[in-house]
């Protein structure tokens, strides 16, 4: 896997939004690329390379996932480990954005994103 943050300023920290599979994978892949994709984005935050953020109904969507597939303790176990890594945002800070973002989607489809190792 090949990763770079272009376009980041020397010295600033790249902000980067994270999305439930991402956690998921980190405790439960399904297969050990995903695993290490989530890995390494985890990676880069407990480096201080990227500040991560995700709205706070992320919590409850990685806890819904997680216990079909956890034993309840190690559930908690993810959540804890993960919690403090992430900026949590209520989601009415971000509604607006994140609808636009979305409408957008489709245009996206087209492009592909080359991550590279910062």
């Amino acid at each position: 896997m090949s990763r770079s943050f272009r376009g980041t300023a020397p010295g600033s920290k790249r902000r980067v939004v994270i999305d439930a599979s991402i956690v998921v994978d980190l405790f439960a892949a399904p297969d050990d690329r995903r695993a290490g994709i989530a890995e390494e984005v985890t990676s880069w935050i407990e480096r201080g390379l990227v500040a991560a953020y995700a709205p706070r109904i992320l919590v409850v969507e990685v806890a819904g996932v997680l216990s079909r597939r956890l034993e309840p303790r190690d559930v908690e176990v993810a959540l804890a480990a993960v919690e403090p890594l992430l900026n949590l945002l209520p989601e009415e800070a971000i509604y607006d954005v994140a609808v636009e973002v979305a409408r957008r989607t489709g245009l996206a489809r087209q492009t592909r994103i080359t991550l590279q190792r910062p």
